[in-house]
Formats: structure tokens, C-alpha cells, sequence
């Protein structure tokens, strides 16, 4: 090789194939960024309780609002940027768990002491309750 170490140094460095490069880095890399997403989703949980019932624009405004944080710790160089970033991922994900336990079933929370049914929930079983009752009208006759 020919020219200086620097110049040396990027020839190499540009011979190395993806292919190539050992894979257990970059997992446990992502395991952990993971695990820190579903750290601070139980936070959330904790702090705020679950709030899979909220609507898709309430989730938005949550997550401007983080992704807001995260712009400013980044322009600010504040080294809390990695936390709010895990903040916006975590808001994400919690948005996302609210819009599939939203569309995805009729209960939409059960807290334990209570349960959260969706509107979709709600009119199918007054549907079902007025069907049972005309029924029920119509033996009565």
C-alpha cells in the first residue's frame, strides 16, 4: 500500500464487507437501547398509568412534544439527549400499543378495577342487547 497512513487506513476501511463484520456488536447494542425503551415504557405506566384509551392526536402531541425535547437537547449538546431520545421511542411504542389494543379489540384497558371498552365494543353489545329485547318482544305477542 502506497500513500500515507491516513490514506492507508481508509482503503481498509472500505474493503471491509457488512458481510463480514461480526454481528454480536450491533445485537447487543440493540438489545440494550431495547431493554432501555421498555424500562422507560414501564415508567411511563407507572408514573401515569396505562393510557392505551387515548386517541391517536393525544399520542401525537405527546410525541412532538418529546421529539421537541430531543431537538433541544441535541442543539444544546445537553447530555441528556440519549434519554429523551429514549423517551420518544418509548412514547412511540406506547402509541402504537394504544392504537392496536384500540383497533384490535373491544377492550381497550383493564386496569384490574376497572375495564375500558372501545365505542366499536359499546355499540355492538347495545346492538345485540336491542336484536335480544325485539325478540324477546316478539314471543311475548
Amino acid at each position: 500500500m502506497e500513500g500515507t497512513k491516513e490514506d492507508q487506513w481508509r482503503e481498509i476501511k472500505l474493503k471491509v464487507k457488512v458481510s463480514e463484520v461480526p454481528m454480536e456488536y450491533p445485537d447487543k447494542l440493540m438489545e440494550g437501547i431495547l431493554q432501555e425503551i421498555r424500562d422507560e415504557r414501564a415508567r411511563q405506566d407507572a408514573k401515569w398509568g396505562s393510557q392505551r384509551h387515548l386517541p391517536p392526536y393525544t399520542w401525537m402531541t405527546i410525541l412532538m412534544e418529546e421529539v421537541g425535547e430531543s431537538a433541544q437537547a441535541a442543539l444544546e449538546r445537553d447530555p441528556n439527549y440519549e434519554v429523551e431520545l429514549v423517551q420518544v421511542a418509548a412514547v412511540a411504542v406506547a402509541a402504537l400499543e394504544s392504537y392496536r389494543m384500540q383497533s384490535d379489540g373491544a377492550i381497550v384497558e383493564d386496569t384490574g378495577d376497572q375495564v375500558v371498552v372501545s365505542q366499536a365494543a359499546v355499540d355492538l353489545v347495545n346492538e345485540q342487547w336491542e336484536k335480544t329485547r325485539r325478540e324477546a318482544e316478539k314471543t311475548q305477542d
